[in-house]
């Protein structure tokens, strides 16, 4: 059966963990992000205060706020309010309006979201456990299978995030037909920023492998 997984950041990271595994005639489209990025992965970095130095300095020091209980606790009271800064600060360039906060922001207010957005957060450096049946997925993730299916990488010119040659150093982790695009002006949320690039990849792959 043909697919395409088109996704940014959390879900583009589940499509290319499922990926190793799939037909030939799947596709996927990621709109840049970290590319695999488990917790066995940043539990054997060797130097992971460095890590945590970079991230402060490109935008990720929010996941050190959610490591701690002051992070959860205001989650929880100013959901809206940090999300919004969130995507103010992923893409600078993006003048959305109050409208399109709202479509997304009732999903903030799911009993489960903190739980979901805290856990998140705190597995992958390694800070709460995951689920035990998973364990064996997790490990074979930790070794970083290559990617055979045709890929395209959209990343944002704008984005807050990284600067669009940060997705390069990916290339080596896919086997298959590739390609990495940099789309003008575009910040981190490529599917409602910039809808039409993000169509027009998905039609592309679909027609490749037809």
């Amino acid at each position: 059966m043909r697919s395409v997984c088109a996704a940014p950041c959390w879900p583009a990271m589940i499509g290319a963990d499922a990926r190793p595994a799939s037909s030939p005639r799947s596709g996927l489209i990621r709109c840049a992000a970290w590319c695999q990025p488990t917790a066995t992965t940043f539990r054997i970095s060797p130097d992971r205060q460095s890590l945590r130095r970079r991230s402060w300095s490109t935008g990720f020091g929010y996941q050190y706020y959610l490591h701690t209980e002051r992070g959860r606790a205001g989650l929880t009271a100013n959901r809206r309010e940090f999300c919004r800064l969130l995507w103010r600060l992923w893409s600078p360039n993006w003048r959305f309006d109050d409208a399109t906060f709202e479509r997304t922001a009732g999903s903030f207010d799911n009993p489960d979201f903190v739980d979901v957005v805290i856990q998140s957060y705190r597995h992958r450096f390694g800070y709460a456990p995951g689920d035990p049946a998973l364990e064996a997925i997790e490990q074979r993730l930790a070794a970083k299978p290559r990617i055979p299916v045709p890929t395209i990488v959209l990343h944002g010119d704008g984005s807050g995030l990284s600067q669009p040659e940060s997705s390069v150093a990916h290339r080596p982790l896919f086997t298959g037909p590739y390609q990495h695009r940099v789309i003008p002006v575009a910040g981190h949320n490529l599917p409602q920023e910039t809808p039409k690039a993000v169509a027009d990849a998905v039609l592309e792959l679909i027609q490749a492998t037809a």
